[in-house]
């Protein structure tokens, strides 16, 4: 009885790591996709490219995917007895979508003296928890390559670079404190870290970057 209880606490924590591993790596439909890929692969999918026809290459038994816009993925296991004529299919869907705080595009602002970003609310949010916690970078960006060739980069900064402040209880009403009514646009903007400052940035070697999709996630949301 003993051994048994041991064996399926173990499998809990086996399958509880695994998902806290890919929570981690996700903090973004890019990197939700991207860690989906990794696991695929090495589970024995290959991927198929989206700008050819795939007659001639699925196989029976094949295990394939592919993506959309590195946002998307669909992959497929064939069956070793299928058949073209009287075989079916079934269809698992998921969503890898979630509420965030999305950079703009012009993305820099200032307040009292503090450098802050630009955000805009992706979702139906709770906003009232993402006061004054750790906030890291994460999403997708547009940089200059060789020969002024455009390419897509991940980028993740699972670091406390970001921090949206609640305002001292002293400078707030009782019914303000009661009301806690967040104006997404003026108090949502998180400010940056003074220490990110005190980098010393290689410009010149540095890739002209474009934030095509860089969102705002909690560090460390699933580490408590």
């Amino acid at each position: 009885m003993l051994n048994c209880l041991v064996r399926i606490i173990y499998t809990i924590f086996c399958v509880l790591s695994s998902c806290k591993s890919y929570f981690d790596s996700s903090p973004d439909p890019f990197h939700c996709v991207q860690t989906s890929i990794d696991s695929l692969e090495a589970a024995g999918f290959v991927g198929l490219p989206t700008d050819e026809a795939y007659k001639g290459k699925l196989e029976p038994g094949g295990k394939y995917y592919f993506t959309k816009n590195k946002s998307t993925l669909v992959a497929f296991a064939i069956g070793e007895k299928y058949t073209s004529m009287d075989g079916g299919f079934k269809i698992i869907g998921g969503h890898t979508d979630s509420p965030n705080l999305k950079i703009k595009p012009r993305s820099k602002r200032s307040s009292s003296g503090y450098c802050q970003l630009g955000v805009e609310c992706y979702g139906g949010g709770l906003w009232h928890t993402w006061f004054d916690r750790d906030l890291g970078l994460s999403g997708r960006v547009l940089v200059y390559g060789e020969n002024n060739s455009i390419e897509q980069r991940l980028v993740k900064i699972d670091r406390p670079v970001l921090r949206i402040p609640n305002l001292a209880i002293h400078l707030q009403t009782t019914s303000e404190r009661e009301a806690f009514a967040v104006n997404k646009e003026d108090h949502l903007a998180p400010i940056l870290a003074h220490e990110a400052k005190k980098v010393r940035w290689n410009i010149g070697n540095m890739p002209k970057i474009s934030l095509y999709s860089v969102k705002c996630y909690h560090v460390h949301r699933v580490r408590h």
